[in-house]
């Protein structure tokens, strides 16, 4: 005896799944002072480097090339995972603002 799918009847029509496709992929402005990968504020707690890397818009290469020349905030580690504290982002912040060479003087 052959079963009929339970889904024949109710099959939602194409129109429909290309609207919840386009719901679920559109692209959304990111909230001013939150970050790319989480949505959440920084203070909220010590950010992996996944989270600090989304945060400040460069890639994972780049924070362990970073790393490499001792440029990186220091990581503090929990188990098997490398968190950044707020403190330790906040003097990274305040030393790259340090070193960066202001445009208006060239």
């Amino acid at each position: 005896m052959m079963m009929e799918c339970e889904m024949s009847e109710a099959a939602p029509n194409p129109d429909e799944i290309a609207n919840r496709y386009a719901e679920a992929t559109a692209w959304r402005p990111i909230e001013p002072g939150s970050c790319a990968l989480c949505g959440q504020k920084p203070e909220v707690r010590p950010k992996t480097v996944a989270e600090f890397c989304a945060w400040w818009r460069m890639s994972r290469d780049k924070f362990y090339e970073l790393k490499a020349r001792g440029s990186t905030p220091n990581l503090v580690k929990v188990g098997r995972r490398y968190l950044i504290t707020r403190e330790a982002e906040d003097e990274w912040c305040k030393k790259q603002s340090e070193t960066t060479v202001d445009c208006k003087s060239i």
